[in-house]
């Protein structure tokens, strides 16, 4: 195989190479062949290969470490983090559904009393008290019952016009992080009318 891959002709430039074609190309061929599907994977695979092995593939000891793989969520903490430690000062910090999914990032706010606004998934759980729990489908549907308690307005203009919002505010408390107490909001998007007829029917 070698011998076969070494005729195929390496089209960088040769200030930039720093591993030989040849043994980049094997490495991707055996590596696929054993079952890896991803990039991580095959650079696992060629990990795993003893320190002969990777002399003869010309990679000696100039393999890189192995790379080190970071959630969204576990990004923007780093990203804050770096933030913070240069003086930033943040109001309050957004993320949609991926970021506000992650517990560390969560808690890491939690911890440093920042205010944030992250999206959860309807099926997210609520503490309410320690003794009451429920998602946040649930906590709509009996919020929903009174519609005193929404306000309905728009998140600014979109394609389609304006986007609006029902907007409720519910105390809960986290258990978890020494019966702090956080202040949810619960949103239902559509139409004016759509809001004030959803508010009123469940």
């Amino acid at each position: 195989m070698l011998r076969v891959l070494s005729r195929v002709p390496d089209p960088r430039d040769p200030r930039g190479v720093r591993y030989p074609l040849t043994g980049l190309l094997t490495v991707a061929v055996c590596a696929v062949l054993a079952g890896a599907s991803s990039f991580a994977a095959i650079t696992d695979w060629l990990h795993d290969l003893d320190d002969q092995a990777r002399d003869q593939l010309g990679f000696g000891d100039q393999i890189a470490d192995r790379p080190v793989f970071r959630t969204k969520g576990q990004l923007a903490i780093d990203i804050c983090t770096d933030a913070y430690a240069d003086g930033v000062v943040f109001d309050f910090a957004g993320g949609d559904e991926v970021y506000g999914n992650c517990t560390q990032l969560r808690e890491f706010f939690d911890d440093r009393q920042q205010a944030y606004v992250l999206r959860v998934a309807s099926n997210f759980m609520l503490t309410l008290n320690p003794e009451t729990r429920m998602t946040c489908a649930k906590a709509i549907a009996l919020l929903a019952t009174d519609e005193r308690r929404w306000q309905v307005r728009s998140a600014g203009a979109g394609s389609k016009g304006q986007r609006w919002y029902a907007w409720a505010c519910c105390r809960t408390r986290d258990v978890s992080r020494a019966g702090r107490v956080h202040y949810q909001i619960m949103t239902i998007r559509g139409s004016r009318a759509d809001i004030r007829l959803a508010a009123s029917a469940e």
